[in-house]
């Protein structure tokens, strides 16, 4: 894992999915893509836990995947594994 003084730690990339409305046409739900990034600074509080209980202090939300890749590859962290929720 590598480490940014701002962010700390870079823990986990999750994919995850998200209700944006429902279909007028075909009444069904519409679902929306996004990809989150959550980082763990101990200097900093604690805002949540994610899987295994692990706690993190930042989390940053992505559009698109490619969003998500040019924001660590800027920030000096490594490309990470996105997990699929």
């Amino acid at each position: 894992m590598v480490e940014n003084t701002e962010f700390g730690e870079l823990i986990e990339c999750r994919k995850a999915r998200y209700f944006a409305g429902k279909s007028t046409i075909t009444n069904k739900s519409l679902w929306q893509i996004c990809y989150h990034a959550y980082f763990y600074n101990p200097a900093k509080k604690t805002i949540g836990y994610i899987g295994g209980n692990r706690p993190y202090t930042m989390n940053k939300s992505f559009n698109n995947q490619g969003e998500l890749k040019d924001f660590l590859q800027v920030n000096g962290f490594e490309e990470c594994e996105i997990v699929d929720r």
